[in-house]
């Protein structure tokens, strides 16, 4: 109670849940004490899972977060999520308590040498999930980013658009960039090749939606729209650019189609209009993740597997082909 700050009430209901999972059981008198992991995993001994995330606000985490608690759940591995100042050094995001595996959500910032050197001398099994790392010696797992790009350029370039812009509402980490080189590269080789790139120049843990709406609002005063078509980076980002185009009586998709990335669905299908969006496939991350600590786990797995997750585009209300438009 007194370090979650919550009443015994919220206590008892957790503990109650606790024990009908067969995670717990309380002997009167004695106390409430940890099931025996071996009989809850039906002989096969359970794991207990840390699963490490940043403590910001992100819905795309927290999307990651409920997939992987319900994978973890099936599996009858014991889950312990934790979330981390990404602020503060590495050694300080991964807590002292056992656990036999790690899935590690890094923040929206690089991953250092440093950082790498110091995850490979802990002493379990590590994947990392939605970053992506290169060729190194890591297990990851990732989107694949540069197939997002390609999906929402090509989008643009069927519905006739030819004046392209990118607006980067995110912390400029690799798969940021990736999405950006190859939505650029998809429009160069359609011969559009002056793709106007907007930054918001965000931080990690600052508002997306803030910064784009302010960016979006200062580009439109600046350039009085010369897009037709746009590619924002994020759904959260592209709540910023729909009140700023509200702000400025600019119509979406009349006279500005957005493509988002992420399809967080509440910010995407729910939007007005609705968000034309490349979805990232979080229970197919979560899975995979999963997959590959259960191989190292079992001892079957070598380091070193990078598994990239494919994107797929869903077409809503804000895009429009602009061969219809007069």
């Amino acid at each position: 109670m007194s370090t979650y700050h919550v009443s015994q009430y919220t206590i008892d209901r957790a503990l109650d849940k606790l024990e009908k999972e067969g995670l717990i059981h309380r002997r009167i008198g004695q106390g409430v004490f940890i099931a025996d992991t071996d009989s809850r995993a039906g002989g096969r001994k359970a794991r207990r899972i840390m699963v490490a995330a940043p403590e910001f606000v992100s819905p795309g985490i927290d999307l990651l977060l409920h997939h992987l608690h319900l994978r973890l759940l099936s599996s009858r591995h014991i889950p312990v999520f934790v979330r981390y100042d990404y602020r503060n050094r590495i050694s300080r995001w991964i807590p002292r308590e056992k656990h036999d595996g790690l899935i590690l959500i890094p923040p929206a910032v690089s991953l250092k040498p440093e950082h790498l050197s110091w995850l490979g001398r802990l002493s379990v099994p590590i994947v990392i999930l939605d970053h992506f790392l290169g060729d190194i010696d890591v297990d990851y797992v990732v989107t694949d980013n540069e197939l997002g790009g390609t999906l929402a350029a090509d989008h643009f370039i069927k519905l006739g658009h030819r004046k392209l812009g990118v607006l980067i509402g995110e912390p400029r980490i690799q798969v940021i960039e990736m999405r950006v080189r190859s939505f650029v590269r998809q429009a160069a080789m359609a011969g559009i090749r002056d793709v106007r790139v907007i930054d918001c120049q965000t931080r990690s843990g600052e508002d997306s939606c803030q910064k784009a709406h302010d960016e979006f609002r200062r580009f439109i005063e600046d350039a009085r729209l010369d897009l037709t078509g746009l590619f924002v980076l994020g759904d959260v980002s592209a709540w910023g650019v729909l009140k700023a185009c509200r702000d400025a009586g600019i119509h979406v998709p009349r006279d500005l189609s957005i493509v988002a990335f992420d399809n967080i669905h509440l910010f995407s299908a729910y939007s007005c209009p609705a968000l034309t969006t490349v979805a990232q496939d979080y229970a197919q991350l979560a899975q995979e993740a999963m997959g590959i600590l259960e191989k190292k786990l079992s001892g079957g797995q070598h380091r070193g597997v990078h598994q990239l997750v494919p994107p797929h585009l869903i077409v809503r209300e804000s895009t429009t082909d602009r061969r219809e438009t007069p």
